[in-house]
């Protein structure tokens, strides 16, 4: 029969103190530092030495050992529930993709889910309007609408207040 050990995954590191190439069990997240979460690992041989109880469970695991392997800390429960839904692992009488309400809040409470996104404000296309009636209809001659003065003085140009002089 397989154990708990046996099926967690791994990775193929080197080892930043010897250089050496290491398996290891991957942790996502491993850590966490300034409100940042970091990814981690643990080395097979560690676990099976501190956690010899879960890490020789044999397949499918006791509902008494998965919620011992839960509670290590924050960083274990994390990886073990992502574990279990994946199919790492299987656990008594709890199905791959059975959602558990205390996982799942605890998930929730970790990593809240983005907020959804507005939608899009739709643009309106804008639309040329005659005039309507009683208004008068600008001039074709750019001319003569050159000569209009600004409702505004404050927004003539230059040129049109030289216009204006003559």
């Amino acid at each position: 029969m397989t154990t708990i050990l046996e099926s967690l995954p791994r990775i193929e590191i080197v080892e930043p103190t010897t250089g050496m190439p290491a398996s290891v069990i991957p942790f996502t997240p491993g850590g966490e530092g300034g409100g940042i979460f970091y990814n981690g690992y643990v080395h097979p041989e560690w676990f099976s030495e501190v956690f010899t109880s879960i890490a020789n469970e044999e397949l499918p695991a006791s509902k008494e050992i998965y919620e011992k392997f839960k509670s290590i800390d924050m960083f274990w429960k994390i990886n073990v529930i992502q574990w279990r839904k994946a199919g790492v692992f299987d656990v008594e009488g709890i199905e791959q993709d059975q959602l558990i309400e205390e996982e799942e809040e605890f998930m929730t409470e970790l990593f809240p889910p983005p907020p959804p996104e507005a939608p899009a404000e739709e643009e309106e296309e804008p639309t040329e309007e005659g005039p309507t009636e009683g208004e008068e209809t600008p001039s074709e001659d750019p001319e003569q609408d050159e000569e209009a003065p600004a409702e505004d003085p404050a927004e003539q140009t230059e040129e049109e207040e030289k216009q204006e002089e003559v």
